[in-house]
């Protein structure tokens, strides 16, 4: 298929059939000369579209930072997985309807604000100075997918509703009620007295029967359930393998660099300050004083001259007066010269720096040279050879015969799941790091079928062979038999556990703690320092900070299996007249608190105002769904509320 297109792009036919679709895409739109009316975008937000386009740049961008986060290599099928392709479109949908409410209101933070809040980010500045650089400004917005327009337009947003937070929280104070029950729910502590029953009081760990593993297992098929995996050939065809085939032709390597010396040569440049002058009288006395050392402004200001005109790292082409130019390129560094300028009277120059022009030479440039034709030799050595292997598929042959013929590696790769990661070790399968439509094309077909060639970075292409299928199913008993006898064993000790807690539990409430752990010859501890909310586990923090003074409760503790009674002694919190400090803090986290309700009541009215649709088909083919993968979705829904 790929020889088709590549010998129909060559042809005549091609041109026309191109010139047609031009005409068509000027007169239809792009959109409507392949589906006639079928809306492009992912959402609808206050009558103006967010497309296709715009939703997987974002999605990308997120998806890169979450790589980032996660200091490992994540799929788009697993970010989908996890709902980013949802909460992306949610994200960008509530943004627009946030925007439109504010520019409908008048609301928009002005260009100069916005300048600047961009020139205090810190990845927008040279290192020394620390000051905002435009070349860093534009580079940053190029590896993350921005464009400025873009960028600025997502800032002055942030600075709008900040501002529109501020004016609709301005004035406000916590009530001091809550911010004291803030602080006393921040500092609260527990003092308590436990008995701790250990796996061991029970009668340590019993082995299960087979029958009791089988029951286990049968109970967890859906939590052991392993994906669809798949077995693979991949076909790799990389620039780089036929590039060891290709010998350079010296000659031609000369050749080129001679019909190239003169743009890979440095030139001469100079450095210079000239005075101009309406006599040569005055040309004179500045020449001298030029000599003299003294500085250019000086010299001006008492000669009644004109500013200095400082050039630095010039071509001889860089100077607008030839004469002065030529002057300056006959001089040396310190000389100083007076010049019957051609567009002035007369001119008093100084070299300031003289750099001599170099040469180019052969040698300098010959494995650039020599990289470039062997790159070009062996890029036309892969077209024959992929024109070779579809010749051959084509015609019958094996996916071996034809790699073979063309000269491509094969890759055997086994257990691969859908979203990339091997079923037998979790980690991500190399192959598919720079291939994810090609991963998405091994889950589509049916064992046997085979790919196309497809174009992958690093100069390569790909093509993969589904060699088998391996349904969805949890892993074989036998397999995972340690496993299901730790899981059960578990689960056995903490059963029991619970049951002997319960009966001392019952004990201390109608004697006390003493006595229950006595008579069960359990030690019981009264913790000398206060316990904090989180401390010995969920559930058991849980459980102690929704008891009262006096109360005893049990719970596991932070291993999950053994258990602990406690008994509440002392509930501690801090006293907000002796840190008002601690107050003040939680009347800001109070305020913030309220801040945020606000800002997202504003939300969903400006949601509301927008009238907001989301075309959940259109967002999966923005991510590379097709007709047949696509999941069953409306047309258009109404966005969700956060």
């Amino acid at each position: 298929m790929l020889t088709a297109f590549r010998k129909f792009a060559r042809s005549w036919v091609s041109g026309i059939i191109i010139g047609l679709l031009v005409i068509s895409f000027g007169i239809w739109g792009i959109n409507d000369i392949f589906t006639r009316g079928s809306p492009d975008a992912v959402a609808k937000v206050a009558g103006e579209s967010i497309t296709q386009d715009e939703y997987r740049k974002e999605f990308d961008r997120l998806l890169k930072r979450a790589k980032a986060d996660a200091k490992r290599d994540i799929s788009t099928e697993e970010a989908r997985a996890q709902g980013l392709d949802s909460a992306v479109l949610e994200q960008m949908v509530a943004s627009r309807a946030f925007a439109a409410m504010t520019d409908k209101l008048g609301l928009k933070a002005a260009n100069s604000v916005v300048q600047a809040e961009i020139a205090k980010i810190p990845a927008f500045q040279d290192q020394i100075p620390r000051r905002f650089s435009q070349d860093s400004y534009q580079m940053a917005l190029r590896e993350n997918g921005f464009t400025p327009v873009e960028f600025e337009g997502s800032v002055r947003s942030d600075l709008t509703r900040q501002s529109l937070t501020l004016a609709v929280s301005s004035g406000f104070r916590a009530p001091r009620v809550f911010a004291s029950q803030t602080l006393a729910y921040g500092t609260e502590r527990r003092m308590v007295t436990i008995i701790p029953v250990p796996a061991g009081f029970v009668g340590g760990p019993r082995q299960p029967t087979d029958a009791q593993l089988k029951a286990l297992y049968d109970e967890s098929r859906t939590q052991l359930m392993r994906p669809e995996s798949r077995n693979l050939t991949m076909v790799v065809a990389s620039l780089a393998d036929f590039e060891t085939k290709v010998k350079v032709d010296e000659a031609q390597a000369q050749e080129i660099f001679g019909r190239n010396k003169e743009r890979l040569s440095t030139p001469a440049k100079r450095g210079l300050i000239q005075l101009v002058a309406s006599d040569r009288a005055k040309a004179d006395q500045a020449a001298a004083r030029l000599r003299a050392g003294e500085a250019p402004e000086a010299i001006a200001k008492a000669l009644g001259l004109s500013v200095p005109v400082v050039l630095s790292n010039v071509t001889i082409g860089g100077i607008p007066d030839q004469n002065v130019a030529k002057a300056a390129f006959e001089m040396k560094q310190g000389d100083v010269q007076v010049v019957a300028a051609k567009l002035q009277p007369f001119a008093a120059i100084k070299v300031t720096e003289a750099v001599a022009a170099k040469e180019a030479k052969f040698e300098d440039s010959a494995e650039e040279i020599r990289t470039q034709l062997r790159q070009t030799a062996a890029g036309e050595l892969l077209t024959d050879a992929t024109e070779a292997y579809d010749k051959a598929i084509t015609e019958g042959a094996t996916l071996e015969a034809a790699a073979a013929k063309a000269g491509f590696k094969l890759v055997q790769i086994k257990d691969v799941m859908a979203d990339g990661n091997s079923a037998m070790t979790g980690q991500p399968a190399p192959e598919f790091a720079e291939a994810p439509n090609v991963l998405k094309d091994a889950f589509t077909g049916g064992k046997g079928d085979t790919s196309d060639l497809a174009p992958i970075p690093g100069d390569s292409y790909v093509a993969v062979r589904i060699d088998a299928i391996t349904a969805a199913a949890p892993p074989p008993f036998d397999t995972i038999r340690t496993e299901l006898t730790n899981e059960w064993v578990r689960r056995d000790v903490r059963a029991r556990a619970e049951t002997k807690a319960k009966e001392i539990l019952a004990e201390a409430k109608k004697t006390s703690m003493e006595a229950a752990a006595a008579k069960y010859k359990l030690p019981v501890a009264k913790q000398a320092q206060p316990l904090l909310r989180g401390q010995g586990g969920q559930e058991l923090s849980q459980a102690v900070f929704a008891a009262k003074k006096g109360d005893l409760v049990l719970a596991p503790t932070a291993n999950g299996v053994e258990y602990t009674v406690v008994r509440i002694d002392d509930i501690l919190k801090d006293d907000e007249g002796t840190v008002p400090d601690r107050l003040v803090q939680a009347e800001t986290a109070v305020r913030a608190s309220v801040q945020r309700d606000l800002i997202a009541s504003l939300e969903r009215v400006a949601r509301d105002r927008a009238k907001a649709q989301l075309f959940t088909k259109m967002m999966g083919r923005a991510l590379g769904d097709t007709e047949e993968t696509a999941a069953p979705a409306k047309a258009a829904t109404p966005a969700k509320q956060p």
